[in-house]
């Protein structure tokens, strides 16, 4: 874990990596939204990354977000907490209570429970579809060939708005050379244009890139990129 005092050169690293990449893509910083993963690190570590100038985060879990960001207010920012995790369904009205947006629906039970608390709170919570697309048993997701289906259930539920997609491309320790991560998102940016021409409805985000791919994702289309280590440290 590094140090409170290594978050804003850390920040400035990748906020560069960021400039870099949207530049080289022909695209615009307005394009791209970095999100701050602050799992497993404490408040005082978002506090630090909140002065510097961070207002955009994601959890993995509904109770770290439950514990660090309890009144957004509290910091005097508009700040954002996104879910990036798995999600159960019991936890769903606390997520939708929460959270601003959930990255990771992957199944229509989740998609139900979560209509329902969104209908109980009188809010509609917006939402993407987690993409297996490397289809590894070990990843969670819906495989791409399913993508289309569960997205038409989505639509159907009035209590969200599906926003886009999501997926977590394979690790540098599985595809060094990244040629696997590259597909992926191509095959991801693909597949979101597919489908919202299917369903005549804009979803304009595309949930992918972490530290070590961040280049790839943007180059691929990614609009939402969820680091971590290379903000925080290592875990």
């Amino acid at each position: 874990m590094s140090p409170l005092g290594s978050i804003e050169s850390s920040l400035r690293e990748v906020r560069l990596r960021i400039e870099k990449s949207v530049i080289a893509s022909g695209r615009k910083i307005s394009d791209v939204t970095l999100l701050a993963v602050s799992k497993g690190f404490s408040i005082e570590h978002v506090s630090e990354a909140i002065r510097c100038g961070q207002v955009a985060f994601a959890e993995n879990k509904v109770q770290e977000v439950k514990q660090k960001f309890p009144s957004r207010g509290a910091f005097g920012l508009p700040v954002r907490c996104d879910f990036v995790g798995h999600l159960q369904r019991n936890k769903a009205s606390l997520a939708v209570a929460l959270c601003d947006l959930i990255h990771t629906v992957d199944r229509v039970e989740l998609a139900q429970a979560l209509a329902k608390a969104s209908a109980d709170l009188g809010k509609t919570q917006p939402v993407l579809l987690q993409v297996n697309i490397s289809r590894e048993n070990s990843k969670r997701g819906v495989i791409p060939e399913h993508s289309l289906d569960l997205c038409r259930l989505l639509v159907e539920l009035p209590e969200l708005r599906l926003d886009g997609l999501m997926c977590i491309g394979t690790s540098p320790q599985e595809d060094p050379e990244r040629i696997k991560a590259k597909a992926e998102f191509a095959e991801m940016a693909y597949l979101r244009d597919e489908i919202q021409s299917r369903l005549s409805r804009p979803m304009p985000e595309l949930s992918m890139g972490m530290s070590e791919d961040l280049e790839l994702a943007i180059s691929a289309g990614a609009t939402l990129l969820r680091v971590g280590s290379a903000i925080f440290g290592e875990r």
